[in-house]
């Protein structure tokens, strides 16, 4: 028969046996829990993060559709598990990276800038140039935001060339690589350089060359993308090609554009021989600023000179100059011709051989 001694070893016994087998269950199940919370949490962090990629794809859409100068300003918040620095615009689309998977929105319309790609609270401003989109603050800055190239129909085939100028706003040496979108057949576009690196404070000139095929008429667009390592500028390009009264670009009832050419009392000593030919300048001011205006020379029977009509471009107050070399054509009357959607301007000079 067990003494009470024994039987109080073997109560102890079974009560730490007991107790052990509980703390373990008890860790288990805390193991358990703790893992299905980190699942959760790790769920719901990547949703916030699908959810502010989401709210600066639909803020975008929202003043893309308003039209061009359409402005938004938006916060949007980043969880923990947002890798850092994977935030970038590429191709119409917005990329960010979540422990180590991507997360991406696709547009329908040309985006540029930057996404935020780290953990934080963002407050970016979301601005439409009417053909694409931009959001937050672009590291380099492109002057004019689009082009717009503007011909008569012609017989024959038409050049016309205008240009982009970048401006570096980062503290360090910025790559840029230009890549473009353009498929029309009968207007083909070319640029050069189509890589460059930009100094600190820097600039970069790029010239856009148009050309059109003959006999084309009708509006083509697409789009240049400036590319670095993270992110891209969508530079939307147009091309008009338009009847412009009786076929051959002169336009009438205005008097605005100024033209100086050679005339004889300007001289105070008179000359028997002159070469080269005087150039002559037409100039005009009062245009919408930064934009595009077709010039054309036309002879006294409505032909088109060589090289016209081209595309000039207006400073930001609104003035143009085009210079034309008469070398090589016969004395006679000619018309310049200024246009601008609804707005025409013309004058005549006389061309007069030296006596």
């Amino acid at each position: 028969m067990a003494n009470s001694r024994d039987l109080k070893g073997q109560g102890s016994l079974e009560y730490v046996m007991l107790l052990t087998f509980t703390i373990v269950f008890f860790i288990i199940i805390v193991s358990v829990a703790s893992d299905q919370l980190s699942i959760v949490g790790k769920q719901q962090r990547k949703q916030q993060a699908q959810f502010s990629l989401k709210q600066i794809a639909d803020a975008a859409t929202d003043v893309y559709q308003q039209g061009s100068g359409a402005k938004s300003v938006i916060s949007v918040t980043f969880p923990s598990g947002v890798d850092p620095g994977s935030g970038y615009v590429i191709n119409n689309s917005l990329h960010i990276s979540f422990e180590g998977s991507d997360i991406t929105n696709t547009l329908g319309f040309p985006v540029s800038g930057v996404i935020p790609g780290s953990p934080g609270g963002y407050t970016l401003l979301i601005s439409s140039q009417g053909g694409a989109v931009s959001i937050g603050t672009v590291p380099f800055i492109i002057s004019p935001t689009s082009l717009a190239f503007t011909f008569c129909a012609n017989p024959a085939q038409q050049s016309s060339s205008q240009t982009l100028v970048y401006s570096n706003n980062q503290n360090t040496s910025t790559p840029v690589q230009i890549i473009t979108n353009w498929a029309n057949g009968s207007a083909n576009m070319s640029f050069s350089p189509s890589a460059f690196n930009i100094s600190f404070g820097g600039n970069q000139s790029v010239t856009v060359n148009m050309t059109v095929a003959a006999n084309t008429a009708g509006t083509f667009s697409g789009v240049l993308f400036s590319n670095t390592t993270n992110y891209t500028t969508a530079t939307p390009i147009s091309v008009t090609v338009q009847s412009c009264g009786g076929g051959n670009g002169t336009l009438s009832n205005v008097s605005s554009v100024i033209v100086r050419t050679y005339k004889d009392s300007t001289y105070t000593v008179q000359k028997t021989a002159f070469g080269p030919v005087e150039n002559v300048t037409a100039t005009g001011t009062g245009w919408t600023s930064s934009s595009a205006i077709t010039v054309n020379v036309t002879n006294s029977s409505g032909s088109p000179m060589p090289g016209y009509p081209k595309t000039v471009m207006t400073n930001s107050s609104g003035e143009f100059t085009d210079v034309f070399n008469p070398f090589g054509l016969p004395s006679g009357t000619y018309t310049v011709s200024a246009n601008q959607s609804s707005t025409a301007k013309t004058h005549t000079f006389t061309l007069r051989g030296c006596s």
